[in-house]
């Protein structure tokens, strides 16, 4: 059994409106009006650490408190939507694992599906602590950081933040148990923004569906019915695309819970954990009761976790 044990996020202190990107940026009025409907007030923006250190102190919220589970993590599994460049032979958490003796653990990186890889490495994650060897645990770091005003717009659809998120999965606990996880991966806008714009258009507008496929795909595997998931815990992008998403499973907007879209922004992979943290912080979050985690990418990536809390 797989156990989303520790969560832990960091996101930066600073922000800036959406309004005053509107304008550095000279995009359209309207796009001021769009983002109001959207639901995107202003987004985080990290100005003194780069991704690596922000992911440390994700990490660090969980590890300095609980130093015991050190020697239970065998994998460090990294996410990101923009992969960093780095120099030839250099290992940027190097030092990060001598400081908290996870020399041992192997490094490993995935990003194959944009926004969607937090469900990616959560499947890779469960996959090895199900084979219950030795060192099974697995840290998941993820995490990105825009590097130009340009970067964090995202045309008709949303702003990007700041953000990143630890998380701990272990094979014992209990905390979060890992009930059933679902990938999708329509893959027609394999060039991303950079797509011609009617594959764009058709992206924005086939999303909803995606989304509904990978959560009936999840209740399906695991047994469970719709009316037992208490919320869901989806990706910062806008709340005409969760409330399209909601309509179509005839629930109300309510059981989607994405406070930080208005405060972060999008932040890419750990939308889904912020919101997830901010829920425990609220008490929304009960015992034995049921809760998902909806990630959206660009180029039609989606992925559903169900855990039970």
């Amino acid at each position: 059994m797989a156990n989303i044990n520790k969560i832990s996020t960091y996101i930066s202190p600073s922000r800036i409106k959406v309004s005053n990107l509107v304008g550095e940026l000279r995009l359209p009025e309207q796009t001021n009006l769009m983002m109001k409907k959207f639901g995107v007030e202003q987004v985080a923006v990290e100005k003194e650490k780069n991704i690596d250190e922000m992911l440390v102190e994700a990490a660090k919220k969980i590890l300095e408190p609980n130093p015991s589970i050190v020697d239970n993590i065998g994998t460090i599994l990294v996410t990101y939507t923009f992969s960093p460049i780095y120099p030839y032979l250099y290992e940027p958490l190097m030092e990060f694992q001598k400081e908290y003796g996870l020399e041992k653990a192997q490094l490993l990186s995935v990003a194959q599906m944009n926004c969607a890889s937090l469900n990616l490495a959560i499947e890779i994650a469960r996959r090895s602590v199900k084979a219950n060897s030795a060192r099974s645990d697995v840290l998941l770091l993820i995490g990105d950081k825009i590097i130009t005003p340009e970067m964090r717009y995202l045309n008709e659809s949303t702003f990007s933040g700041d953000a990143a998120a630890a998380i701990y999965v272990s094979s014992d606990g209990g905390y979060n148990r890992i009930v059933s996880n679902s990938l999708y991966c329509e893959g027609k806008l394999y060039n991303s923004i950079e797509s011609p714009e009617s594959q764009y258009k058709w992206f924005l507008q086939s999303s909803p569906f995606g989304v509904v496929k990978v959560v009936r795909q999840a209740l399906k595997e695991g047994k469970i019915p719709l009316d037992l998931i208490d919320c869901f815990f989806p990706s910062n992008v806008n709340t005409v695309l969760w409330n399209r998403v909601a309509s179509m499973l005839d629930l109300p907007i309510s059981k989607f819970y994405f406070p930080s879209l208005k405060d972060v922004g999008h932040a890419h992979n750990a939308d889904p954990i912020i919101n997830f943290e901010r829920a425990q912080k609220a008490n929304i979050v009960k015992k034995n009761h049921y809760y998902g985690l909806i990630s959206i990418g660009i180029g039609g990536t989606f992925g559903c976790t169900v855990i039970q809390h």
